[in-house]
């Protein structure tokens, strides 16, 4: 679908994540304004004809939303459809190591171009989550937000689905060593 760098991550996910950094984590509900469309059509449009300019995103709004746009439209869920039972029954351990141990068995059977994304882009959430008093993005309105792009979302389980991302979210530097 996209250029990829050396890290084996899309180069829309890596430009559009660095730039969101240097401009934007101090701005409020980063992901909820969605951008202007046109611009991030635009520059969804550029990115899949090989350029890797962001000179079509005009704000830090259209980057998230350009963002949002590529999680939108993989082939298939980033946490996988195969793995997403497995996540469900993990989310209901109460003891929080034996929790966070299935995390990381879980997230290592992932293929490794989804493990590579998942691990870069909820290392960026991280960060995002670490200004929330300034963006007003905390792990749960992260968690609200991108449930539904990482994973085929099932009717009924909408609460043990955002449970899961906002884990990985705050639970980031303990889940996510090297494979």
């Amino acid at each position: 679908l996209y250029p990829e760098q050396e890290l084996g991550i899309p180069a829309i996910v890596l430009i559009c994540t660095r730039e969101i950094e240097k401009l934007g984590l101090k701005d409020e509900y980063l992901f909820q304004s969605g951008g202007n469309k046109a611009n991030i059509l635009a520059a969804k449009t550029a990115f899949e004809n090989g350029q890797t300019s962001l000179s079509e995103c005009r704000t830090v709004f259209d980057m998230c939303g350009l963002l949002t746009k590529f999680f939108e439209k993989l082939p298939a869920p980033i946490l996988t459809d195969i793995l997403y039972d497995d996540f469900m029954l993990a989310v209901d351990i109460e003891d929080e190591n034996a929790l966070l141990e299935q995390y990381r068995k879980i997230i290592e059977c992932l293929p490794d171009t989804n493990y590579k994304i998942v691990h870069y882009f909820f290392g960026f959430l991280r960060k995002i989550n670490r200004k929330a008093d300034l963006n007003k993005m905390d792990a749960h309105s992260l968690a609200k937000f991108f449930h539904t792009l990482f994973m085929n979302s099932v009717s009924g389980n909408e609460s043990k689905e955002i449970k899961l991302v906002e884990d990985l979210i705050v639970f980031y530097d303990k889940i996510f060593t090297t494979k």
